[in-house]
């Protein structure tokens, strides 16, 4: 799979080159255009100036035209006839006669007058003949020094141009209706890529004599481009063996001259780059078909070999010392080599993985973001390292099998080869925490504006390119609670959570009413009916539960979707905000669920104190809600039991949710200190919202769980619960907690 990655970067490099190149000009693009003819109704247009000149509207109007021009070139697909300095191409002559009434083949050099219709062919119009006159002879317009502002624009489509540069590879496109591929040289041009398209099929391309030697060639220029004749990038098309000339011959031994150290691949030199190759040398950490990684103290470098070398190449294995021969290719933003070929010079063991923190990548990340300045160390990119990370998801991607994980620095990516082995795969499942040993490979990108970089490149992902099971180490297996298993309950949870709880609650009072029956009339078992009012108890404890963890968030994620879209129907400006909300919501929800299915009791501040849970929670709601929420709590606590401190808490998320749901309050305030003498906790929760009547409010018969739920827990840590609200004065929620 990496024996095209030389060809996939330098193409990459030559889209970035070509709009580069035209930037400056792209302006003027127009202005280069004459102004189209006019013609009367039914008249034909009488210059290939003017066909040029017809907008993208008139040119798929088809209309008529007769024009004159010598012919430049003949083989196809390259027909084209040219009128002073404008050129055309021609989708075939159609019927041919000259003055004297023979029927002459088309030759360069002849002046032809040609009846048809204007063409949308690709990018450029072209013309389709039916009738073509054969009118004399003319000089054929000699072939001009290629403008590579105006070629990498399609500003000189169909004209005879002459590129030199240094040859780095070989290469092929489609060819269109034709059944097979068209051979590519891709050239060096004075620093920029551009691919040579060889139609000269009766003389094979000779890479052995090409590679790395400075070459002139003649040919047609021509524009690459897209399904609605958008131009993409240019290209020069070749019909002729003898428009290709060699200046200087390539090396004849690819390794011979001066060694580049790797960390020194792609700085800053005073010499002018050539263009040509480049040599270097380190040690193998990795090899596959195509593809090389090289390391040395302080530097690693990804090695893109040349399809003939990749074909031909020894047997490479970590440990080699390897030397290098290729052009320089910062494709990725990382200098690495390409159409390269390869020298063994000795060997020795294997590297061995260096243990990498992925926070560790993100600082040096952080810190060259800060300061674009280099960092130290400059790059882990391209070194053997040992990654520890939590498989959440495995999916088939054409680069193999690719493993998401995530460990404290953030995400990253671990990939396997196209053929992953049994025990690699079982290794990586969901949920396992893993170490995983490989290439680390990062993908760079700058901020751009209208496709041109215009910030230094920083790192959008991190992936590890591991070999096969012997790379991947299991730290810890995945509980059986993974967490698709937790979506899949969550979700039903959720489906099935407003039915659940009415269900609950309907189901209390047939219970009840059949406990109270039972008891009456079979005094005798009276044990059994304490025991079922137990179990009763704790089904009404579990939906209190469930009420003020699970839907309370899933209710918040339904706020935070609604804000997303904005009122005319599309996705609000703040969207992105909004999403990030939900989904750190969703990672809370499974967390509450979890702790709700394995507990079955209060939830309680686990690690932290009471105090330090209320701000928490009152920061995090403040952020859901877009409310302003003050959390004033003392610092001077005493420590309470995790049952205690659990349902005090759930009691003051109910009172904010409350406030900022219900309530509409603008500003909330949440107290939590220890009046004197000192034998209490007191919690306070204040919003200045609607307010409403306590006397008519509803409770659980009605399916509404949070008030009696709040007054039920705090009853049962031995405090007591005071509500004074009334309507339009806002809400105050005490709840008392005796110590000792």
């Amino acid at each position: 799979m990496h024996r095209s990655g030389a060809l996939q970067s330098w193409l990459m490099r030559g889209a970035i080159a070509a709009l580069a190149w035209a930037w400056p000009d792209i302006t003027g693009l127009t202005a280069d255009a004459a102004p189209a003819a006019a013609s009367a109704a039914g008249e034909p247009l009488r210059s290939i100036a003017a066909i040029l000149a017809l907008s993208p509207a008139e040119v798929d109007a088809k209309p008529e035209a007769v024009v004159r021009g010598v012919v430049t070139s003949t083989p196809a697909p390259a027909l084209v006839i040219q009128d002073g300095e404008s050129p055309i191409f021609v989708a075939g002559f159609g019927r041919v006669k000259a003055d004297d009434g023979s029927a002459p083949t088309i030759e360069r050099g002849m002046i032809v007058e040609i009846e048809g219709s204007v063409l949308a062919a690709g990018y450029a119009p072209a013309i389709s003949g039916r009738r073509t006159r054969v009118v004399g002879r003319g000089p054929v317009p000699p072939p001009v020094p290629a403008d590579l502002s105006r070629l990498a624009r399609g500003g000189d489509e169909a004209r005879w141009v002459t590129v030199q540069g240094v040859v780095h590879g070989f290469g092929e496109r489609t060819a269109g209706h034709r059944d097979k591929s068209i051979p590519m040289l891709m050239l060096d041009a004075g620093g920029w890529p551009l691919s040579i398209s060889w139609l000269a099929t009766d003389q094979q391309l000779d890479s052995g004599r090409l590679v790395d030697a400075e070459i002139q060639v003649t040919g047609l220029a021509s524009a690459l481009r897209n399904s609605r004749g958008q131009f993409v990038a240019p290209s020069v098309l070749v019909t002729d063996p003898d428009d290709l000339q060699i200046l200087a011959p390539a090396p004849s031994d690819p390794f011979a001259g001066e060694t580049t150290p790797l960390d020194e691949l792609g700085r800053f030199q005073v010499q002018e780059r050539t263009g040509h190759r480049i040599r270097t040398e380190g040690t193998v950490s990795y090899a596959a078909p195509g593809l090389l990684f090289l390391q040395d103290t302080g530097a690693a470098v990804r090695i893109d070999l040349a399809p003939a070398a990749a074909a031909g190449e020894p047997q490479f294995i970590p440990g080699d010392r390897v030397r290098v021969a290729g052009f320089l290719d910062m494709g990725r933003s990382i200098a690495g080599l390409t159409f390269a070929v390869a020298r063994r010079v000795g060997s020795g063991p294997p590297p061995e993985p260096e243990p990498l923190a992925v926070t560790e990548i993100a600082r040096v990340a952080n810190d060259f973001r800060r300061v674009t300045w280099n960092t130290e160390p400059g790059s882990h990119d391209g070194r053997l390292v040992r990654c520890t990370g939590v498989v959440e998801a495995v999916e088939k991607t054409p680069a193999g099998l690719t493993a998401t994980l995530s460990s404290p620095g953030g995400q990253w990516f671990a990939t396997l080869g196209d053929q992953p082995t049994p025990p690699a795969r079982a290794r990586l499942a969901v949920g396992n925490t893993v170490a995983v040993a490989g290439i680390l490979q990062l993908d760079l990108d700058g901020a751009r504006i209208n496709g041109l970089i215009v910030d230094h490149p920083t790192v959008q992902r991190i992936t590890v390119l591991a070999r096969d099971a012997a790379d991947i180490a299991v730290v810890q297996a995945a509980s059986w609670w993974t967490p698709r298993r937790l979506a899949a309950v969550l979700a039903a949870a959720t489906a099935g959570l407003a039915a659940s709880i009415g269900g609950v609650v309907l189901l209390g009072r047939r219970v009840r009413r059949q406990a109270v029956d039972l008891a009456a009339s079979m005094q005798h078992r009276q044990q059994s009916a304490v025991e079922f009012e137990a179990t009763l108890r704790e089904r009404n404890r579990l939906a209190a539960n469930l009420h003020d963890t699970v839907l309370q968030t899933v209710t918040g994620i339904g706020y935070q979707l609604t804000a997303c879209r904005a009122n005319d129907g599309t996705l609000a400006a703040d969207a992105p905000r909004h999403l990030d909300i939900v989904d750190r919501m969703v990672g809370h929800a499974v967390e509450q669920l979890r702790g709700t299915v394995w507990a079955l009791r209060a939830t309680s501040p686990t690690d932290r104190t009471l105090a330090e849970a209320v701000r928490e929670l009152a920061a995090r709601l403040a952020q859901e809600h877009d409310a302003a929420i003050e959390a004033d709590v003392a610092a001077d606590l005493p420590a309470l039991p995790d049952f205690a401190a659990g349902n005090m808490l759930l009691v003051a998320q109910e009172a904010m949710l409350n406030a900022a749901r219900h309530a509409a309050a603008t500003a909330t305030t949440v107290r939590l200190h220890m009046p004197p003498p000192g034998d209490a906790i007191v919690l306070e929760v204040a919003d200045d919202g609607r307010g409403f009547d306590p006397a008519a409010r509803h409770g659980a018969p009605q399916g509404h769980f949070g008030l009696d739920g709040m007054r039920e827990r705090v009853e049962r840590i031995g405090g007591t619960l005071d509500i004074h609200s009334d309507p339009g004065r806002g809400t105050t929620v005490t709840v008392r907690l005796p110590l000792g």
